[in-house]
């Protein structure tokens, strides 16, 4: 007997999937019937649903995922606002908020803000007539004093949102944050641990909407406060501003080693709020002929990928990215279920110290080296043999 529910043509492998409309007219049933089938909601019998499944099947028909989720009342996406996707802090944030969408079955709009106040208003706005089912947003850009309607808004639109990175108060709001204060407190206690008594905090000062870099100096002052160090013995060394270009706040770091090491009561470790500010330090302090860790020692915070592979290596904060980006999708992702919240509106997560060579007790490079290589390393004390005449001479006037 021939199997009852088999078409008797087959079509052509390259033709295009036939629409609901065309499947149901081939059937010769009603429309409603197809998706009363494919969605096993409604009134149908189990002849006619294996009926219409067996013709997806031989037809390869597949559904508009912009119609289900419209019946569903569902779009599949949702929003995720930065201030610069370029930043090596935030990729990591972005790739564990993608890599739990997917698994979900979702697609993530990125927006870039580029630090724009407007631009991250009329993202906002795009994102509901998209409409979104969820946000994760780094509320970091320039905002005037209660700027922050757009973000309720969303709430109200019934969008759930979640803050990540900024630490932006927002009553109601669920934000997940790093321990940006905890993390200073431990590089400095590190450094003391070492021996250190005059340590100084090289940062830019930060802004009203910066919540992460205030963190972060609360940290030291805190840290110092603790220790018992003489406002001289913790010397706070603000350079630029955050919206200066590259090359303004690199003449400014090489400007403040030239005033630091013409210092007699100069620190004998620098605490760095940002491993990129540690790290054109470190540059200056090189160019200059001052030896890192043995005139100097540093530590950054958050552990971007280009901390481990810096000569010296650089001891750092690790702030966790990745985790605080999968913890933003998954309290994002209980909202739009509509869960019961148990978590606490802030979530903070732990840094953690990773110690390298910058500070003085990481493992030496020389000893990862190739044999051929360890003579040159010891001559120039761990850096390719150049004049350090030769080193100063590129930023001019440095003091060695």
């Amino acid at each position: 007997m021939k199997n009852q529910f088999k078409l008797e043509t087959k079509p052509d492998s390259n033709a295009a999937s036939p629409t609901i409309h065309e499947l149901a007219k081939r059937l010769k049933v009603s429309v409603a019937t197809v998706w009363r089938a494919i969605n096993n909601k409604g009134r149908i019998s189990a002849t006619t649903r294996a009926r219409v499944l067996a013709a997806i099947d031989t037809l390869g028909y597949r559904p508009s995922l912009v119609a289900q989720n419209l019946v569903n009342q569902r779009t599949g996406l949702l929003g995720v606002v930065v201030p610069m996707i370029g930043n090596t802090v935030y990729s990591p944030m972005v790739r564990a908020i993608e890599q739990e969408a997917f698994e979900r079955g979702y697609n993530i709009i990125l927006c870039d803000t580029g630090l724009d106040y407007d631009r991250e208003r009329r993202y906002l706005d795009l994102l509901l007539r998209r409409r979104v089912e969820g946000v994760i947003m780094i509320p970091f850009a320039p905002r005037p004093t209660g700027g922050e309607r757009h973000l309720l808004e969303l709430e109200k639109a019934g969008v759930p949102l979640v803050l990540l990175e900024q630490d932006l108060p927002l009553p109601g709001i669920a934000r997940v944050v790093a321990d940006n204060r905890g993390g200073i407190r431990t590089a400095v206690r590190h450094l003391t641990g070492l021996g250190h008594h005059r340590i100084g905090f090289l940062y830019m000062p930060p802004v009203a909407w910066d919540f992460a870099a205030r963190a972060r100096l609360d940290g030291f002052r805190a840290a110092v406060t603790e220790l018992g160090f003489a406002p001289e013995a913790a010397p706070e060394l603000a350079i630029g501003d955050l919206l200066a270009n590259e090359d303004a706040i690199d003449r400014q770091i090489a400007q403040l080693v030239t005033q630091l090491m013409a210092r007699h009561d100069r620190p004998t470790a620098i605490v760095a709020p940002t491993d990129m500010l540690a790290i054109k330090t470190m540059r200056c302090l090189w160019l200059a002929g001052v030896r890192v860790p043995d005139e100097l020692a540093i530590v950054g915070f958050d552990d971007i990928l280009a901390a481990a592979h810096t000569t010296p290596s650089l001891t750092t904060m690790r702030q966790p990215t990745a985790a605080m980006g999968t913890r933003a999708a998954e309290r994002l992702f209980a909202r739009i279920r509509g869960d019961t919240v148990t978590a606490p509106e802030r979530e903070v997560l732990p840094c953690e110290l990773i110690v390298r060579e910058s500070c003085g007790t990481g493992r030496p490079m020389s000893t990862l080296r190739p044999a051929r290589f360890s003579e040159a390393a010891r001559v120039s004390g761990g850096h390719p043999t150049t004049d350090q005449t030769k080193r100063r001479d590129v930023v001019p006037n440095l003091v060695a």
